[in-house]
């Protein structure tokens, strides 16, 4: 752009020169006023390639950082993804790490643990409502022998087959649970007479 204002400015100044009745004032200021105009467009032109290429380069950079969001929300969200699964597995952790210390694993009935908390609660209960609360304990006459005679597995299964029918009777305030081999023990949230508990 700066040759071509060159080459316009140099023609203008000889067309000028060859007009006769044209000062040499005003030749010079005709030729300044060509010169400034040439500069001015040079100048326009090279800061609008420069402009347009800080605008190319700028848009080459968003583009780039759009592409690094989008493959970092893609993390983020399989990160998520892994942390629910990694929570679900803790709670599932926990559901049996806690059914492995307060419940017996073979008749999944409340172990002597989990027991012995309900009965220090009531304890606690009756001494701040003055009220009290009964507790039966039976256990299975000769179970070892039938586990030595039958085997384990049936013993297993007999066991599982008793809790399961006793539990069917139990009141839903109340506990029932294995004390340890084959006793057995239930919490009554009621005080209740010997001849009661019978009926109960």
């Amino acid at each position: 752009a700066l040759v071509l204002a060159t080459i316009a400015l140099a023609e203008s100044v000889l067309l000028l020169i060859q007009i006769e009745n044209l000062s040499l004032f005003a030749i010079i200021l005709n030729t300044l006023f060509i010169w400034i105009i040439c500069s001015l467009i040079y100048y326009f032109s090279t800061n609008l390639r420069k402009r347009t290429v800080e605008l190319e380069q700028q848009n080459i950079e968003l583009c780039a950082l759009y592409e690094e969001f989008a493959a970092t929300e893609e993390e983020l969200k399989e990160q998520n993804s892994k942390l629910l699964q990694f929570n679900d597995i803790l709670q599932e952790n926990e559901k049996h790490i806690n059914q492995l210390a307060y419940y017996d694993i073979l008749t999944e009935l409340p172990n002597r643990t989990m027991v012995l908390n309900r009965i220090e609660f009531l304890l606690d209960l009756s001494e701040q409502k003055n009220t009290a609360f009964s507790i039966a304990m039976f256990d299975l006459d000769d179970f070892k022998v039938i586990n030595d005679t039958m085997g384990h597995d049936f013993g297993d299964s007999l066991m599982k087959a008793i809790t399961s029918e006793v539990s069917g009777h139990i009141h839903k305030e109340d506990m029932f649970g294995r004390f340890g081999g084959d006793e057995f023990i239930v919490v009554i949230s009621e005080n209740l007479e010997s001849r009661e508990l019978l009926g109960y």
